[in-house]
């Protein structure tokens, strides 16, 4: 645990991509951000009491009590939340007094108070739990927790408020003792936490043997795990809540490895609509209009799941009372073991709202449940690419954990629940008996066929039911991602992916966990993003890089053909295609671009990639300015600090170098196609107007500049650094294709990159970087006319389809033809073939001013301004 830290830092950059960054240092494990935790509950003031106490009958709470063992022993719950009033009139009592820092010292003072650590475990006077977020302690944290909130005061309520003594409620628990944790701020009303995980160690530290976790957020912290295995370690099970955003989604703590998880169910046994559902839950619990202590002295009626979380707590309190033989991973697999099956009340929920419904009675009774769950499971597929497709033969392979009474011919059945149901070859297996604490494989495999259906980024839910001798049935589920929307090329030295909506080495911007990046000769990844951008005005651009906001991407282009990866038997050693169009609110005339990767084998070809984007003009009139680029945010070393991004001029290629450390690899780039190149070198952390960064974001404005530029800045300061190269401004008619190829190449010198540039031909690979397309026009119209404004003469070009008569005129602007330009029909000698025609017409006898010319066919009309100064 000492291997963890917290960073803070100043600079404008998000917290996804800082954590990024950074886990790219080679001393750094993994680095993430840390979220901000809430807590759960919808308070409905009522002032009912014990009678209104229907999740004690639920439950059968009370029924329980006879048969828990309160002889010589009291357990330990620990509230990690808000802060509890230990001065409530059903509260006087419960709290876990810490021993080591009550009494008087040797000097006669009060350890309470006498500013000494005397149990020596960090924390001075922490005599009755600890606040870490205190507002009246200028370091944060104090000896009192007293709540500001109150929803910590109700959760305790619930699992220990005393019993038979006139006022209140019933707690559920029997011999529990309260060890407050407060985590939220001072104010009452303030439902934000912090140091929620520290929060959770020092329960377990303290000796808390169930820990209560009614709060939460929904994003997966490798960190926070670390913490949690850690307190399983030291013998405390974790209870919380499952969240209340009513949606099928993970949430934290309450997804952790090793935590139960508690969804809320009415007084009907039905899911509450609040509460969230997913695989991970692991047991649900009443969780509407549940009653219970608030400061002062006062009591009320919330919902969530932040209610039911302890009620099953109080549950596990009381099944630790029972046994003490267990530990902490046995009592959480009684808890769910003993628990009523409320299936048929949930309807569409299987495996969703966990193994049922928590029953304090069958908890108290059941001397010796079975409890056999999934324990691993490891995948192999038919074609062995880590990428699952529809039509393929999956197979798994399962591992099985009993923690409780030994089972007897324990038989496993597999199913879907999914709308697009794979076809199972094997559906069943036999797993034999059981110990107790027995983890065993099983012999075979789950095996299915992936339905046919095309269905794109597709969790396809697996139900694993197992079943023993005596009829004792427990569900898992395992969720397999079907038809990525990526795939990763890796024949030769270089290795990257290529999304199917304009992205290279990642998917998922900034998490960057749907794809494996860009890297060289099996080395660690050098590229945190790659997009492309396409434009035709800085209002105008389709792109898939990161966006002004920073913490997301633009997502302009809409998937039309799902990527696929093949081996040509050509000379190529890999490729793949797909294509992507403009979205209608990003690009103002759309476009249709076909991406296709190729990777090729050879002494000279080792050490380089290929993208080629062939983009076509789905409009009907002629764009004259359209650019083409693709964004690198390279990472040459830890975090990408210390690299310099360069422009060789003399070569037409771009580098990115760390000038830190000569013995990591180099990377070049560079545009194949013959338009005009335009490159910027970028400083991610830039901040003025010469050289903006991207930590702050990347608006579009910025994105129109560095891709229309030229060289516009040729090289980057020594930092974490980005680049834009492209090609344009290029001439796209109506209906036409234009190629913007690029190749990535990498190398351990600058000489390799030097030789790799000069080599780079992809003419040799039958692959042409300008592309060779000879599309007619889909219609008749002026294309351009220039120079506009003209003097003596001017040039029309004209896009002429298939067509029996046309004319060219010119106008006034009060309406009047002047004079005819152009004539055809089958009887002219003046002939117009498909394709496209440049006029020269003389302009020296009209007068200064605006006219208008006008080209008109059998089927179409098309006219443009033309403006003469003398």
């Amino acid at each position: 645990m000492d291997r963890i830290f917290v960073i803070e830092y100043s600079n404008n950059i998000d917290s996804k991509t800082a954590s990024r960054k950074i886990s790219s240092f080679d001393f750094i494990e993994y680095a993430e951000p840390k979220y901000i935790n809430r807590i759960f509950e919808d308070s409905l003031p009522n002032d009912s009491l014990i009678n209104s106490q229907y999740y004690l009958k639920s439950i059968q709470a009370i029924e329980s009590w006879a048969h828990i063992d309160t002889s010589g022993r009291h357990v330990v719950v620990g509230v990690v939340d808000t802060g509890v009033d230990y001065k409530h009139e059903d509260l006087i009592g419960t709290m876990q007094i810490n021993s080591g820092e009550d009494g008087t010292d040797n000097s006669g003072n009060e350890k309470r108070s006498n500013g000494i650590d005397d149990d020596m475990n960090g924390f001075i006077d922490d005599w009755m739990g600890w606040d870490f977020a205190s507002n009246s302690s200028e370091s944060g944290f104090d000896n009192d927790p007293f709540p500001g909130h109150p929803h910590g005061t109700h959760v305790s309520g619930i699992i220990a408020a005393v019993k038979n003594n006139l006022v209140g409620i019933a707690g559920i628990g029997l011999n529990t003792k309260i060890l407050p944790v407060k985590i939220g701020n001072d104010g009452q009303f303030s439902r934000n936490l912090v140091n929620s995980y520290d929060g959770l160690l020092y329960a377990a530290i303290a000796g808390a043997n169930i820990i209560n976790c009614s709060w939460g957020s929904g994003g997966y912290s490798q960190s926070e795990q670390d913490v949690i295995n850690e307190v399983i370690n030291l013998g405390a099970l974790i209870v919380a809540a499952a969240g209340n955003e009513r949606s099928q989604i993970a949430f934290y703590p309450a997804s952790y490895n090793g935590v139960i998880s508690v969804a809320a169910i009415d007084s009907q046994d039905r899911k509450a609509g609040f509460s969230n559902f997913y695989s991970t839950v692991d047991i649900s619990a009443p969780g509407e209009q549940i009653i219970s202590s608030i400061p002062i002295n006062d009591y009320a009626f919330w919902d969530g799941t932040s209610m039911a979380s302890p009620v099953a707590a109080a549950v596990a309190g009381m099944i630790w009372l029972n046994h003490p033989e267990y530990n902490n991973i046995q009592i959480g697999e009684h808890l769910k073991a003993t628990s009523k099956d409320i299936n048929e009340e949930n309807p569409g929920y299987n495996g969703l709202i966990g193994s049922g419904k928590v029953d304090a009675l069958n908890a108290a009774t059941e001397i010796n449940p079975v409890s056999i769950s999934l324990k691993n499971y490891v995948i192999t597929q038919e074609i062995e690419d880590g990428v699952i497709t529809s039509g393929e033969i999956v197979n798994i392979k399962l591992e099985l954990f009993n923690a409780l009474k030994p089972a007897k011919d324990v038989n496993i059945y597999a199913m879907s629940p999914a709308f697009y149901q794979p076809e199972f070859i094997t559906s069943s297996l036999s797993a034999g008996d059981f110990g107790t604490y027995e983890t065993k494989a099983v012999n075979g495999t789950i095996s299915f066929r992936v339905n046919q259906e095309k269905i794109l980024n597709y969790s396809l839910p697996i139900t694993i039911i197992i079943i023993d001798e005596a009829g004792h049935r427990f569900t898992n589920t395992i969720s397999l991602f079907i038809n990525p929307t990526w795939r990763t090329m890796r024949s030769n030295n270089i290795q990257l992916t290529y999304t199917s909506q304009g992205n290279l080495a990642y998917d998922d911007f900034p998490y960057n966990s749907r794809g494996e990046g860009f890297s060289f000769k099996k080395g660690t990844n050098l590229l945190f993003e790659g997009a492309l951008m396409i434009g035709y005005g800085y209002n105008s651009i389709a792109n898939s890089a990161r966006s002004s906001n920073a913490s997301s991407k633009d997502s302009d282009f809409n998937l039309d053909k799902p990527i696929e990866s093949f081996i040509p038997g050509s000379i190529a050693a890999e490729e793949t295609i797909t294509e992507f169009v403009t979205k209608e609110d990003s690009l103002l005339k759309p476009a249709r671009i076909i991406q296709s990767g190729y990777q090729f084998k050879g002494s000279s070809k080792d050490d380089i990639i290929y993208v080629v984007y062939d983009i076509i003009n789905e409009t009907d009139s002629f764009q004259d300015s359209v650019y083409a680029a693709i964004y690198l945010d390279w990472d040459i070393g830890p975090s990408g600090s210390n690299n310099r991004a360069i422009w060789n001029k003399s070569g037409n290629f771009a580098y990115i170098i760390n000038i830190a450390d000569d013995s990591l690899p180099k990377a070049g780039m560079k545009m194949l196609s013959s338009h005009p190149v335009n490159f910027w070198a970028v400083d991610n952390d830039g901040v003025s107007e010469e050289n903006p960064g991207v930590y702050n974001g990347f608006s579009k404005e910025e994105k129109w500049r560095m891709m229309t530029s030229g060289i516009g800045r040729d090289s980057s300061n020594s930092t974490d650094v980005s680049v834009v190269i492209g090609a344009g401004p290029i001439r796209l008619r109506a209906g036409d294709t234009t190629r913007v190829a690029f190749a990535l190449f990498a190398g351990n010198s600058l000489d390799d990159l030097q030789k790799f540039s000069e080599d780079i031909n992809l003419s040799d690979n039958f692959i042409n970087p300008d592309g060779s397309y000879s599309s007619n026009p889909k219609i008749s119209a002026i294309n351009l006319i220039f120079p506009n404004p003209a003097q003596n003469t001017a040039v029309v070009e004209l896009a002429v389809s298939d067509i029996n008569s046309g004319e060219l005129s010119l106008w006034d602007v009060s309406g009047k033809k002047l004079k005819d330009l152009f004539i055809y029909d089958s009887q002219n000698q003046n002939k117009l073939y498909p394709g496209y025609l440049r006029l020269e017409i003389d302009l020296r006898d009209l007068s200064q001013g605006q006219y208008f010319i006008r080209f008109k066919t059998d089927k179409d009309v098309s006219s443009q301004v033309l403006n003469i100064i003398r």
